[in-house]
């Protein structure tokens, strides 16, 4: 199972998304807009176990809360972030 976390939280341009893996797995992520529309996707790819990250670019999202799903082929974990722009 992986731990998830996303900074900063609120976010304006770009988020950190960090996870650790406890073996190798194929790991999916997307981001989905308040209207269920998928703004970011990373498509399955086998990471190693670990500490990862992968940085969000938000810059061309809107403000609102999106939500980042991760699947690491055995489970899957929600996160909420919030984009507010200056």
């Amino acid at each position: 199972n992986a731990a998830l976390s996303v900074y900063p939280n609120p976010a304006n341009e770009m988020a950190h998304l960090d996870y650790s893996l406890d073996r190798t797995r194929d790991v999916k992520i997307t981001v989905y807009d308040s209207q269920g529309r998928v703004v970011h996707s990373i498509h399955p790819s086998n990471q190693p176990r670990g500490q990862h990250q992968v940085l969000l670019d938000a810059k061309a999202w809107g403000d609102g809360l999106y939500v980042v799903n991760f699947s690491d082929g055995k489970a899957q974990s929600t996160i909420r972030l919030m984009v507010l722009k200056p």
